[in-house]
């Protein structure tokens, strides 16, 4: 089993890490997801990584440094937890989820994807 995962995150404006850390427990009603792929958004997170923004404004208070970006993320379930019966390893999901390798998150944040989408 897996037992890290990699994760961006922008430091600072105009500076993005991959970081490695270790990967949550899984709990019993949870479900670890390994990424397929995930979606950056041209305006939220791209205007958070340059930091381009009034230091007065609703951005200055939603953008802290240290920031893991992320919010649109697709993955196969590696595993599930004891009291997960909702998903399966093997399926795809969605989850709101940030720019990661791997995800453990409570199996009621995840989402199927319908076979056959690309």
């Amino acid at each position: 089993m897996v037992s890290f995962r990699w994760r961006l995150v922008f430091k600072a404006p105009l500076r993005a890490v991959l970081e490695e850390e270790a990967i949550p427990d899984l709990g019993s009603g949870d479900v670890l997801i390994e990424t397929i792929v995930t979606l950056v958004s041209t305006g939220t997170e791209m205007t958070a990584y340059t930091g381009d923004f009034p230091a007065r404004s609703s951005w200055a208070e939603y953008v802290k440094y240290p920031l893991p970006p992320g919010y649109s993320n697709v993955g196969r379930v590696l595993a599930v937890g004891e009291k997960v019966s909702s998903v399966s390893a093997g399926e795809i999901v969605f989850s709101w989820s940030g720019h990661c390798s791997h995800e453990v998150l409570g199996s009621d944040r995840v989402y199927h994807v319908p076979e056959g989408l690309d």
